[in-house]
């Protein structure tokens, strides 16, 4: 039988370090490298609007390679860092706390954080009694912030994978307003270069959809056009009980 636990770890054990342990195992390195550039460089945008103070307690939830964890980190955060793969968080040279640990089964004190973050990880939890439960942790823990990183689709996946599927963003949004969090702010993230029609052209010719992407997203990330059609979507929720 299928595991996808076992799968994400071996993926970390066979490509140890490589963005290709996390991001698309079909594309290039240079590839994964533009394509988290596009979405380092989105999110610091919306780091800034958030105007955390320095210290703040930050939970990277699905670490991975740390990519985003070195983001927070940089930034001044307390940041910990939780993977199922101990390879993964072997690899972050950080000096910060790591857990090893699926989001759901991780024993984390309640509101002991005050920014949890996860990005792309979630819809990679195929149980959906588990992907509820690892929610309403990331919920649990925020003592403000719980900032998530996805499609966002109108509509169930249609055909899921054996390693994706995509809740539609109505439930995941009832999952929070339950837990007492209400979204304040989105930012998108790729343009054209994650598009269902378009994500295999832009793996062969990343320079150009990275260039493309960089210039919708960095002068025109607020007009409704490029919101409209941007495939991905941070979206930040605030803790309001």
């Amino acid at each position: 039988m299928f595991d996808e636990k076992n799968y994400w770890r071996q993926r970390h054990d066979d490509h140890n370090g490589a963005l290709k342990a996390v991001g698309i195992d079909t594309v290039t390195e240079r590839g994964n490298q533009l394509a988290y550039q596009l979405l380092a460089d989105q999110y610091g945008r919306l780091l800034d609007r958030l105007a955390l103070p320095a210290g703040a307690r930050a939970l990277d939830a699905g670490a991975g390679v740390g990519a985003f964890t070195r983001v927070l980190h940089e930034r001044g955060f307390d940041v910990t860092a939780l993977d199922i793969s101990q390879t993964a968080l072997d690899g972050i040279d950080l000096p910060i706390a790591k857990v090893c640990s699926p989001i759901a089964a991780a024993d984390l004190p309640d509101r002991s954080f005050d920014y949890v973050h996860s990005f792309d990880v979630l819809y990679h939890v195929m149980s959906d009694a588990e992907w509820a439960a690892s929610l309403e942790a990331l919920c649990r823990w925020s003592s403000r912030y719980v900032v998530l990183h996805e499609r966002f689709l109108r509509l169930p996946q249609w055909m899921p994978s054996k390693i994706m599927k995509m809740r539609p963003r109505q439930q995941t949004i009832g999952i929070l307003e339950r837990q007492g969090l209400r979204q304040v702010d989105e930012m998108p993230t790729y343009f054209l270069s994650k598009q269902l029609l378009t994500y295999r052209v832009a793996g062969k010719r990343p320079d150009a959809f990275y260039k493309l992407d960089a210039w919708a997203l960095g002068r025109h990330s607020e007009s409704a056009w490029v919101r409209a059609v941007a495939s991905h979507r941070v979206k930040v929720f605030e803790r309001q009980r």
